[in-house]
């Protein structure tokens, strides 16, 4: 929570009270997190009651290191991403913000890995299509590295349209799958591999401008969804050959979704954002 505490403690200043709806989170339970995930996994991760648990857990899984808190901090993490997207659907608040952690778009159904241990958003994506009724659910990712989990718990389901934009170095780079590159397999996906290092602001607005934003016009989702990474920013301490997006890049790319609202529902489209990746915030903050 130290690295949040800047934010949080800024929400309740006379200049944003009046605007700011604050919604605490609560654990998911079994059966929200079954709609991705394993009942074994869940029941897996609450086992884990020492450090020597956490290390034998972590031993054959890929980029993941645990303590006993972890697990019911991903309950809470993918629990208030729900009722955020529960409160945008029921239109008690408009654009939103999940500061969860830890994040969730590398998790898969039935393995955890890269620092995530339930996918958030798909998580949330499935529990408005199943629970509130959705037909269209959006998702789009911008985190430096591919949405792995994401890809695999939405692709060919068409009840979601999942967009990811992320290095890719023509394959040399994370997780070494060429089923993140231009082409791919299902009618619901559209993938941005980057394939060089800093790319500007403009490639990156652009891109939404006259691809993204037309596509998702086309489809007409009834909720957006955004893993944001801030990893793809300028200046990130641990990606030396990281994008060139900076803080008012990722304004920019944000506001033009939430200025493309054309959902078939009798309510403005507003967009729900989950915080994904980040390495320090001087990539945020430069």
């Amino acid at each position: 929570m130290t690295d949040f505490r800047g934010t949080i403690l800024s929400i309740p200043q006379p200049s944003m009270a009046g605007s700011v709806h604050r919604i605490n989170a609560r654990d998911a339970t079994d059966d929200e997190l079954m709609l991705v995930h394993a009942k074994d996994l869940i029941h897996g991760l609450d086992a884990l009651k020492t450090d020597e648990d956490c290390e034998d857990f972590c031993r054959d899984k890929e980029i993941l290191w645990l303590c006993p808190e972890s697990a019911n901090a991903a309950r809470l993490a993918a629990g208030g991403t729900i009722d955020l997207v529960k409160a945008n659907v029921e239109g008690r608040v408009g654009n939103s913000f999940a500061i969860v952690r830890p994040p969730g778009h590398h998790a898969f159904g039935k393995t955890p890995q890269g620092y995530c241990l339930y996918n958030n958003v798909a998580v949330a994506a499935k529990y408005a299509v199943e629970r509130l009724h959705l037909n269209k659910v959006a998702v789009v990712d911008f985190d430096y590295h591919a949405g792995n989990g994401t890809h695999y718990a939405l692709r060919g389901d068409p009840r979601f349209h999942f967009t990811s934009f992320h290095a890719y170095h023509h394959g040399a780079f994370w997780p070494w799958n060429d089923e993140f590159d231009f082409c791919t397999d299902y009618d619901n996906t559209v993938m941005f591999p980057l394939n060089g290092p800093m790319n500007s602001e403009s490639d990156f607005v652009s891109a939404f401008h006259h691809l993204v934003i037309p596509i998702l016009k086309e489809w007409k989702p009834e909720l957006i969804l955004v893993s944001a990474g801030f990893d793809s920013g300028y200046f990130d301490i641990m990606l030396e050959e990281g994008q060139g997006i900076k803080a008012h890049g990722f304004v920019t790319n944000q506001s033009v979704l939430d200025t493309s609202r054309t959902g078939p529902l009798l309510r403005p489209l507003w967009s729900v954002v989950v915080f994904e990746s980040y390495i320090g915030l001087d990539s945020v903050y430069n």
